[in-house]
């Protein structure tokens, strides 16, 4: 008889006990659903950062984490003459070496004579070669 009374008394607290978890299970679920709800309302109303789209020739490379010096071409007009070495100097005494292209080859040819070049310079470790583009004879 006391097992009957025990039981009667004790299982009411515990239905109470396992009835009031669930609706704090059931509380939290819905605090996290509109918790949710509202980071997700949030991040679609923040203005998004506009990306700017760079050309090519200004965009890096190599995406790493190191600064690495990449040699820079620049697009220069020059005048100046080329010597038996195959440099070319400019007249301001600026000494370039002459990329094996086409336009290269036919410069090389113009030894002791004056011309004006045009074509891309690319500074490297201090030193320049020029990828001629176009080249003309200067009387």
């Amino acid at each position: 008889m006391k097992s009957k009374l025990i039981t009667l008394l004790i299982l009411p607290l515990f239905l109470l006990a396992v009835g009031s978890c669930g609706e704090k299970k059931e509380a939290k679920t819905e605090e996290s659903q509109q918790t949710a709800q509202v980071e997700v309302k949030a991040q679609a109303q923040a203005p998004q950062p506009a990306t700017e789209q760079k050309p090519a020739e200004e965009q890096p490379a190599v995406a790493s984490e190191e600064k690495t010096t990449e040699p820079t071409a620049t697009e220069v007009t020059i005048v100046g003459t080329v010597d038996s070495s195959g440099k070319f100097t400019s007249e301001d005494g600026q000494a370039y070496a002459i990329a094996d292209n086409d336009m290269g080859q036919e410069l090389m040819k113009m030894v002791d004579k004056r011309v004006e070049v045009m074509g891309a310079v690319l500074e490297q470790e201090g030193s320049r070669t020029i990828t001629v583009s176009e080249y003309k004879q200067i009387e």
